[in-house]
């Protein structure tokens, strides 16, 4: 009688013991140095860079659970960004755009290590759902931030894109006029600005 109540004294302390273990090795295991959830988040990078089609927005929201809770203002970005390119490849605008809406609002550009080609896409992004709304002015606003953040990477590329994309806004606003002279001079002027222009003078 008196060995069964020790037993019975000390197994709900063993108990104790070992689910405090248990739960250790899981946080353990869920937080370390994260160093294979960033490779998670690249591999998913790699394939929005190599344009295939994702559609595994539960590992996309895990990421960015984990990554709000534990990443830099960068790669807190990048997660609501891969999101939000989930959701659009997944058919689900409306979703995607507050992804990438979510995601800008996670850049912090006092830091010197903004990564402002990022935020330039994202923004190029959302100027890209604006115009699937047909909300023009929304897609001007977008476009605007993309290209002023894609000048400071020096990325003249997407910045030529993001004025091809406002053509498309003046035509919605029936603003020919902008449409030609805005994009025209700012296209000339960007490449003019990268040496680009000059080149081409030169050639001919």
């Amino acid at each position: 009688m008196i060995k069964r109540m020790i037993i019975a004294n000390k197994t709900p302390r063993a108990i104790t013991v070992i689910v405090y273990c248990l739960l250790v090795i899981v946080l353990s295991s869920c937080s370390g140095d994260g160093s294979q959830i960033r490779a998670q988040l690249e591999e998913l990078e790699r394939q929005n860079r190599a344009d295939s089609v994702m559609t595994n927005d539960s590992l996309a929201e895990r990421l960015v659970k984990y990554f709000d809770l534990h990443g830099t203002p960068n790669e807190r970005m990048r997660a609501h960004y891969i999101l939000g390119r989930t959701y659009a490849d997944m058919g689900e605008a409306p979703a995607a755009l507050e992804a990438y809406l979510e995601a800008a609002d996670c850049a912090d550009t006092t830091q010197a290590d903004c990564d402002y080609a990022k935020l330039s896409r994202i923004h190029a992004q959302s100027a890209l759902i604006y115009n699937e709304f047909v909300q023009p002015r929304s897609q001007l606003n977008e476009l605007n931030k993309a290209v002023y953040y894609a000048r400071k990477a020096k990325d003249t590329l997407i910045a030529i894109e993001c004025y091809a994309q406002k053509a498309n806004a003046y035509k919605w606003l029936k603003m020919p006029d902008c449409m030609h002279l805005l994009v025209t001079k700012n296209v000339l002027q960007l490449l003019w600005e990268r040496q680009l222009l000059r080149r081409l003078i030169v050639m001919i």
